[in-house]
C-alpha cells in the first residue's frame, strides 16, 4: 500500500495541536516541520532563511557507520546540496520535547530508485524501485531563544533495501506536488514573551 507522504509528520501536527506546548516550543516544532518539507522537496534556501537557522549550525550525523561532522552554514550546506534527489519520510515517529531542544525516534523510508541503489554499492535490478529503511533513527535537534536551528545530531543505524511496486514509489516529482503547499510562512516569534517552560 502507498504511503501518504503528506502524513509522515503527523506526530508534529498532534504536537502543535495541543494547548500545552511553551510558545517556544511551539515556533521550533514549527520550525522543523518547515525544513523537513524544504528538505523533501529540494527548497534548500527555505532552511537557510534567518529565521530558520543561527549563523554557525553544528551538525554531528552517524550515516552508515560514518560519523559526519559539520560546522558553520556553508558546509551544513554543501551536506544538502550533495545528498538529494531522494524522498524520505518518517514512520512511527515519536518525538520529546525539552526546553529549547527535541529528540525523535523513527523509521527512515528512503524511496529510492534501482540506479540509485546501484550508485550506493548495492546489488540491485536498476530499473526497479525501492524503499531503503533505516529503523530505529535517533536526532537530536537543537535551537535558541527564538526558535532557530543551532545543531542537529542523529543516527540513521541499520538500513536495509526493499524492492516495492512502481505504484508504490513515490518520486521527487508526486513529494513536489503534495508537499510545496504544506510549506507556510513562519509566524512571528517574540522570545521576549515566552513564558516559563513547563514539563509535560
Amino acid at each position: 500500500m502507498k504511503s501518504d507522504i503528506t502524513k509522515s509528520l503527523q506526530s508534529v501536527d498532534r504536537l502543535l495541536a495541543s494547548s500545552s506546548l511553551t510558545p517556544l516550543q511551539r515556533h521550533y516544532l514549527q520550525v522543523y516541520k518547515r525544513h523537513s518539507l524544504s528538505e523533501v522537496v529540494r527548497l534548500i534556501d527555505k532552511i537557510f532563511e534567518p529565521a530558520m537557522m543561527v549563523d554557525e549550525p553544528h551538525y554531528r550525523i552517524q550515516l552508515g557507520g560514518t560519523l559526519v561532522e559539520l560546522k558553520g552554514r556553508e558546509e551544513v550546506r554543501g551536506f544538502y546540496d550533495k545528498f538529494g534527489g531522494s524522498v524520505i519520510l518518517h514512520e512511527d515517529q515519536v518525538i520529546h520535547l525539552s526546553e529549547q531542544s527535541f529528540t525523535y525516534c523513527s523509521t527512515l523510508v528512503q524511496h529510492v530508485t534501482g540506479a540509485q541503489v546501484v550508485a550506493m554499492g548495492r546489488k540491485a535490478d536498476p530499473t526497479g524501485h525501492y524503499v531503503r529503511r533505516s529503523e530505529g533513527a535517533v536526532a537530536l535537534w537543537t535551537f535558541d531563544k527564538r526558535g532557530r536551528l543551532t545543531g542537529e545530531f542523529g543516527s540513521d543505524m541499520d538500513s536495509e533495501f526493499i524492492q516495492i511496486p512502481a505504484d508504490e514509489f513515490i518520486s521527487p516529482q508526486e513529494a513536489r506536488e503534495k508537499l510545496i503547499p504544506l510549506i507556510i510562512p513562519l509566524p512571528e516569534f517574540n522570545p521576549d514573551q515566552q513564558s516559563t517552560f513547563r514539563s509535560r
